[in-house]
C-alpha cells in the first residue's frame, strides 16, 4: 500500500508542479475551446498544430512545455489521441505533462484512457489507472474496466490502484 501511495502521490511532486496551486489545478477547462470546426483545412491545422504542441512539451525550457500543455488542453478532444500517445514517452516530465492534460480535458478523454488500460506495459497501465482515479465522477465509464483491474490484473500494484480509483470515482 505504501508503494501505490508514492505512486499516486508522483503528480504532486513532478516538474509540472507549478501548473498546480493548493486550490487545485492552474490551468482552466473553462477557457474557450479553439475552432476546429467544418472544413477539412481546420482540421488539418488542428493535427498540425497538435504535432507541434506535442513536439514543445518535449521542450526542456519553460515556458514552451507549459504554454503547449494549456494549448492541448484547450484544443480539448482532437488533442486526445495524441495526448494518450505522449503518455507512453520514455521522458518522465513529457508523460505526465500529457497525463495531467488529460486528467484537465476531463470526459472526453475517457474512452481513450480506457482504451489505454489494455497496453501490455504496466507503468502505462498504472498511470492510466492513476489519472482516472483523480479525475472522479467525470471517469464514470471507466467503472467495468477498472472493476477487471481490479481482479484480473496479474500485478497486486494495479489491482490496488483500480481499487483506490474505484473508491474516488465513486465517492464523487
Amino acid at each position: 500500500m505504501k508503494l501505490l501511495n508514492g505512486l499516486a502521490g508522483i503528480l504532486n511532486y513532478l516538474p509540472f508542479k507549478s501548473l498546480r496551486s493548493k486550490e487545485g489545478p492552474i490551468i482552466s477547462t473553462n477557457e474557450s475551446k479553439l475552432d476546429t470546426s467544418s472544413d477539412s483545412s481546420s482540421s488539418s491545422i488542428t493535427t498540425e498544430k497538435i504535432k507541434e504542441l506535442i513536439e514543445d512539451l518535449h521542450n526542456p525550457y519553460e515556458p514552451t512545455p507549459s504554454d503547449a500543455q494549456r494549448e492541448l488542453i484547450q484544443i480539448g478532444k482532437e488533442a486526445v489521441p495524441a495526448l494518450v500517445e505522449t503518455m507512453k514517452d520514455n521522458d518522465i516530465n513529457v508523460s505526465y505533462r500529457a497525463a495531467l492534460s488529460l486528467r484537465t480535458i476531463g470526459r472526453e478523454a475517457v474512452p481513450a484512457l480506457v482504451a489505454n488500460l489494455k497496453n501490455d506495459a504496466p507503468d502505462i497501465i498504472a498511470k492510466t489507472v492513476l489519472i482516472l482515479g483523480e479525475m472522479g465522477f467525470e471517469a464514470k465509464d471507466a467503472i467495468p474496466a477498472l472493476d477487471n483491474l481490479k481482479t484480473q490484473s496479474e500485478y497486486v500494484w494495479i489491482r490496488e490502484a483500480a481499487a483506490i480509483a474505484l473508491q474516488k470515482i465513486e465517492k464523487s
